[in-house]
C-alpha cells in the first residue's frame, strides 16, 4: 500500500496493513495499488483512491456553543453566546433551509411555524488545530395579530344591547374589555357583554389586544 500526499510533502510507505502516522493536519490521498500474476505469467495491476481528512487533537482547542433570541413577529434577534480556544467562527442553520455565517444575525421567517436552530462553533488554534461544537434550540413563529375594534348599540327604553363586531387575522390570545365611561376596571371581558340597565348619557369603551397590538373603540350614548 503506497500513501500519496501532497506535493512538497514526505511520502508515507508503511509495510502491508500497518497503521500510518501523519504529522500534519491535513487532506492526504491515499492509494492501494494491487497486483495480481497469474501462473502463465501475466501481470495485471488495479489502483484504488481515495481522501481522507486527518485531524490532529489537542488538549488546548475548545469550543462551546450557545445563544438566546427574541422573537418580535417573523423576525428573531440571535444573541451569540459561544466561547472557545483560538480564533471562533460560527455557522448558523436557521431551520428553513437558510444558513449565516455572522455572529449575531437577524433572521426574518416568511411563514409561522416550528424552526430548529443550530449553532456551530468551530475553534481553530494558531497551530491549526481545530475542534467544535454543536447547540440547537427550537422556537415558534406565530402567526401576525392584528386587530380592529368595533362594535354597534341598540337601545330599548333604558336598556342597551352592544354588539361585538371586532375583526382580526388571528384569534389566538386575543383578550375583550368593556368599560363604562371613567371606569378602570372593565365591566365585563366577554366578546358579548351582558345588556346594560342605564339612563342619561353614557361612554361605552370596548378594548382589544392581542399579541402587544392593541385598539380600541368609544361610542357615547344617550339613554
Amino acid at each position: 500500500m503506497e500513501l500519496r500526499r501532497p506535493r512538497q510533502a514526505a511520502i508515507i510507505r508503511p509495510t502491508s496493513n500497518t497503521p500510518a502516522t501523519y504529522l500534519a493536519q491535513r487532506h492526504y490521498t491515499v492509494c492501494l495499488t494491487t497486483t495480481n500474476v497469474t501462473a502463465n505469467g501475466t501481470t495485471c495491476t488495479d489502483t484504488e483512491c481515495q481522501v481522507l481528512q486527518v485531524v490532529c487533537s489537542s488538549t488546548g482547542c475548545s469550543a462551546t456553543s450557545d445563544f438566546c433570541y427574541t422573537i418580535n413577529g417573523y423576525q428573531v434577534s440571535f444573541n451569540n453566546l459561544a466561547t472557545g480556544t483560538g480564533t471562533l467562527s460560527h455557522t448558523w442553520a436557521f431551520g428553513d433551509g437558510s444558513i449565516s455565517n455572522a455572529a449575531n444575525p437577524v433572521k426574518t421567517y416568511s411563514a409561522p411555524g416550528t424552526y430548529t436552530v443550530c449553532l456551530t462553533t468551530l475553534s481553530t488554534m494558531p497551530d491549526g488545530t481545530q475542534c467544535c461544537n454543536n447547540c440547537c434550540k427550537t422556537i415558534t413563529i406565530n402567526p401576525p395579530c392584528s386587530v380592529n375594534a368595533n362594535f354597534r348599540y341598540c337601545v330599548n327604553g333604558s336598556l342597551v344591547s352592544l354588539t361585538n363586531l371586532s375583526t382580526s387575522i388571528s384569534s389566538a390570545g386575543v383578550t375583550y374589555a368593556w368599560y363604562l365611561n371613567n371606569a378602570t376596571a372593565p365591566f365585563s371581558t366577554a366578546f358579548t357583554p351582558p345588556t346594560q340597565n342605564t339612563i342619561g348619557w353614557y361612554a361605552y369603551y370596548l378594548h382589544r389586544s392581542c399579541t402587544n397590538h392593541h385598539y380600541g373603540q368609544l361610542q357615547q350614548i344617550y339613554v
